[in-house]
């Protein structure tokens, strides 16, 4: 059974890489996410994350994205961080809603590991190392939540002039409000895998997504439930891959 600690763990190993795999720190992208969370005593209410950086990270099959707010280091920033298993499974499901889990291996302690269908492909964390300095505040997308007691922490309030995306604006995606607590996402396109290429299209990464963020360890271990809802995101992105000098720890 894995620890908590093990919930990164796809992210993590692929972070690992930086140092070796060619990385993308690109201007060229725009995107949004914000919505309501509840963290506390960090953050409670609701939340803009405001993004202007992407990075790309590639290796074999899969790719990491890490969207955040500056290009700081990622120890000192709000963002999150998206995994893709599998890139060819995603090109192969261009503009058709995908679920956002938990790493399938992953779980807290105390809660069996239990066989799913579709174990999902696409993984999402958020970081607010710079909001909450030394309070370790990570929420993850999962499969679905519970909406026990959470008030409107979970209710999302379109930002006004905020960029759209007509796949996330109507159902099974809650254009605003509460919705069905499950984590989805559509991508429109996906960064093909190919450091080399010069043509832009085939480095382009854009879609929407509309996901539910949890700890965890909050799950039931009595009734095996959906953890309690402790975030609500809907968010767009467009950005495109840039090769360029790996990320070094240090000057």
């Amino acid at each position: 059974m894995k620890r908590l600690s093990a919930i990164a763990a796809v992210a993590a190993g692929l972070l690992s890489l930086v140092a070796f795999a060619p990385a993308c720190t690109s201007p060229e992208g725009e995107g949004t996410t914000f919505g309501a969370l509840d963290s506390p005593p960090c953050w409670q209410g609701p939340f803009d994350l405001a993004p202007d950086f992407f990075g790309t990270i590639a290796y074999r099959s899969s790719v990491l994205y890490r969207v955040q707010q500056s290009s700081d280091n990622e120890s000192f920033s709000d963002g999150f961080t998206m995994v893709v298993e599998d890139i060819e499974k995603v090109k192969s499901q261009l503009d058709v809603p995908l679920i956002v889990t938990l790493p399938p291996e992953v779980t807290a302690p105390g809660i069996p590991i239990v066989p799913e269908a579709d174990p999902g492909n696409v993984h999402l964390s958020l970081y607010l190392l710079k909001t909450c300095k030394t309070q370790t505040v990570t929420l993850h997308a999962v499969r679905e939540v519970s909406f026990d007691d959470v008030g409107a922490a979970c209710d999302v309030t379109p930002l006004p002039g905020a960029t759209s995306d007509p796949a996330c604006d109507s159902a099974p995606f809650a254009t605003t409000g509460r919705g069905d607590g499950k984590s989805r996402i559509v991508f429109h396109s996906i960064f093909a895998g190919d450091t080399a290429t010069l043509a832009s299209e085939p480095r382009r990464t854009r879609g929407c997504f509309d996901v539910y963020l949890a700890d965890p360890r909050e799950v039931s271990s009595r009734t095996l439930g959906p953890p309690r809802c402790r975030g609500h995101l809907r968010g767009t992105f467009d950005f495109l891959y840039r090769r360029s000098r790996p990320s070094q720890p240090f000057p």
